[in-house]
Parts: structure tokens; C-alpha cells; sequence
């Protein structure tokens, strides 16, 4: 599959002192196999700690012909 940002991401200071938190969406343009034709969305919501750490959630809302 391919995909493309909308918009722009969202990184910034969360409730909780060391943690930053973010967003971002991407658009499927295209895919192959048996993901040809698809398209949807897929988002990204995310938490990164002061050491590196990264929580990472994805959903996706994909149609496939």
C-alpha cells in the first residue's frame, strides 16, 4: 500500500510532566495484490516519554473493491 500525510502531525506537551503526545492521519492512495484498489484512512495517536519511549496506536478504516 501507498499513502500520503493529510495535513500535518501534532507533537506537543501532554497532562503528564516528561511526555509528549501526538497525532497524525494518512490517506491510502493505493495498494497491491489483494489490496488493490483500496482506499481509506489510517490514524496515528501516539505517546513519546523524555527516554525515547513510544506508545504507538494505529486504527484503520480501509475499503478494498
Amino acid at each position: 500500500m501507498t499513502f500520503e500525510t493529510v495535513g500535518t502531525g501534532r507533537l506537543g506537551p501532554s497532562p503528564v510532566a516528561g511526555l509528549q503526545w501526538g497525532a497524525v492521519i494518512w490517506r491510502i492512495t493505493a495498494g497491491e495484490g489483494a489490496f488493490v484498489g483500496a482506499t481509506g484512512y489510517i490514524t496515528s495517536n501516539f505517546t513519546v516519554s523524555g527516554d525515547g519511549e513510544v506508545v504507538d496506536n494505529h486504527y484503520v478504516r480501509m475499503f478494498i473493491p
